[in-house]
């Protein structure tokens, strides 16, 4: 009979998850004997893998004791150390997987905010393979999905006439008949907003832009010098931004109806989300203090985000938006740590542009290696 004492027993045991993990363990108990006590097949079967995961012989035991630990001392249920084990299976390093699991067992919370958890960590332990430029597609049953990368520069313009170049007639254009009609490209115009300091675009206008990096909101990542190479048409939007004061102004070929969003752009040209590089054009302007609450609709309390991040932003365990000292910044609702937006942006700037150099110098090696063997005589 099912009383108040059964039922307290039953959440303690349950609530003490690798107190059922440990008895699996020290009692060599199987995958039978579970199913012989009415155990349901799937949880018996996390029980086993449980088992052999934090008690089985392993490389890093210092990792698997600190993981047992951790989880004993938060009380995670059996279905969240099933979400530690499946999340770091393809992680393939070893030390990078064990550090993941001890990272994901000292997170406070439920199933559901470890998994959420997983989700938003998971990359930093996991090793980035270099995008390759060229075409990769995947076939199911009749359909075919095309993916195309290369720079940004080349792409962005397929991009826009796939999405809005129109026929002759002024009808929307079908992306596949394009491709089997070979139609012309729509040059992509500067009509997306262009950020550049009062330093950079003093450069620029004298041809040494070079190494100045301009983010476009469209996702575009051009140098100074491809900037000026290109027809500037009657909707470009620049703004000149002052390393103290923000944004200076906002110059357009007509009137800027638009010039809060506009002024967004100054801080970020994509999601300010940590991680996320959805072009700023796809983004939805953010209030920091809610609307509701009396929030202002003026660029001190306004910032990009994904219409995914704008969902998430404020619930448990994603943390949130602020702007501290006038500074955007994401703040973690676990920690109160806070990840500043112009920080995220230099660190992605710093990136590219390390991998522009390397880029560089792998054609200049490729072309002295071409120069080298060219037969005696050749022209």
């Amino acid at each position: 009979m099912i009383n108040n004492e059964t039922i307290a027993n039953y959440f303690s045991l349950r609530n003490d998850g690798m107190a059922l993990v440990a008895w699996v363990a020290e009692e060599g108990k199987t995958y039978d004997d579970l199913i012989a006590l009415d155990m349901p097949d799937d949880y018996a079967t996390d029980l086993i893998e449980l088992a052999e995961l934090f008690y089985g012989p392993v490389s890093h035991s210092r990792y698997q004791k600190r993981c047992r630990e951790s989880a004993r001392r938060l009380r995670f249920c059996v279905e969240t150390l099933a979400v530690v084990k499946q999340a770091s299976r393809n992680i393939k390093d070893a030390n990078a997987r064990w550090r993941f699991r001890e990272e994901l067992c000292r997170i406070a919370g439920d199933t559901q905010v470890v998994r959420r958890a997983a989700r938003r960590i998971k990359g930093k332990y996991q090793q980035k393979k270099p995008l390759v430029d060229g075409l990769r597609t995947r076939r199911v049953g009749d359909k075919i999905t095309m993916s195309i990368t290369g720079p940004s520069k080349d792409v962005q313009p397929l991009v826009t006439t796939l999405k809005n170049a129109k026929d002759e007639e002024g009808r929307p254009l079908d992306p596949i008949e394009w491709m089997r009609t070979h139609r012309p490209i729509v040059q992509t115009d500067i009509t997306t907003h262009a950020v550049l300091s009062v330093h950079d675009i003093a450069r620029v206008i004298h041809g040494e832009g070079d190494d100045v990096l301009v983010e476009l909101t469209d996702g575009t990542i051009l140098t100074g010098a491809e900037v000026v190479e290109r027809e500037l048409r009657e909707q470009c939007l620049i703004t000149l931004t002052g390393p103290t004061l923000g944004p200076i102004n906002t110059y357009d070929g007509r009137i800027a109806t638009y010039k809060q969003r506009r002024a967004c752009d100054a801080e970020s040209q994509t999601c300010c989300w940590p991680g996320c590089n959805c072009p700023s054009e796809e983004c939805e302007a953010h209030h920091l203090t809610e609307h509701v609450r009396g929030g202002e609709t003026k660029p001190e309390n306004l910032c990009w985000l994904c219409p995914y991040h704008n969902g998430v932003n404020g619930q448990k365990g994603f943390g949130r938006m602020e702007r501290i000292n006038g500074r955007l910044a994401w703040v973690s609702d676990a920690t109160g740590k806070a990840r500043f937006v112009e920080d995220e942006r230099r660190e992605r700037r710093a990136d590219l542009a390390k991998y522009r150099e390397a880029e560089a110098a792998r054609k200049r090696t490729k072309a002295r290696h071409l120069h080298a063997v060219q037969p005696e005589g050749a022209h």
